[in-house]
């Protein structure tokens, strides 16, 4: 392909037909393939719904519910705890004065919120856990896995 110049070339010369056959196939050939190739791709890709991508990003193995993982992951907000820990705290500041009762109370729900967050890494970080599905909750789980390897597909 490289010693051969379409415009310039004999394609029917016998010595120049391979290089020909190498000239069309990698300028004309592979590049519209490629790009075919990669717009249906991107195609698919941003046809993604919001709930794919977070059923995507879940375990496999594990039944996921769209409606409180995606709005809670979508948002970035934090727990309803925690924004009224910030709010009293907040208030505490405005206030400049010491409130003991106040404090104590959101030491407990932080260390509570604490505790909560390491049950839920230490039970992710074991696996699946052994809990009993119903047939209907099975039948889910198999469809959710069939959808978690055709989007694998696309974005792997």
């Amino acid at each position: 392909a490289g010693s051969f110049d379409a415009e310039f070339g004999d394609a029917d010369d016998e010595e120049q037909k391979p290089y020909s056959f190498a000239s069309e196939l990698c300028i004309q050939k592979i590049p519209m393939h490629l790009v075919s190739h990669i717009d249906r791709a991107m195609k698919s890709v941003e046809s993604m719904t919001e709930d794919e991508v977070a059923l995507f990003r879940s375990p496999k193995g594990a039944l996921f519910s769209a409606g409180k993982d995606v709005a809670s992951a979508a948002k970035g907000a934090p727990s309803k705890a925690k924004s009224g820990t910030e709010k009293k705290a907040a208030s505490r500041k405005k206030k400049g004065g010491f409130d003991s009762f106040a404090d104590e109370e959101w030491e407990k729900q932080v260390k509570k919120d604490l505790a909560k967050k390491k049950r839920a890494q230490e039970g992710a970080s074991i696996g699946p856990s052994k809990i009993v599905l119903t047939a209907e909750e099975k039948e889910v789980l198999a469809q959710q896995t069939k959808l978690r390897d055709q989007l694998s597909k696309v974005l792997l």
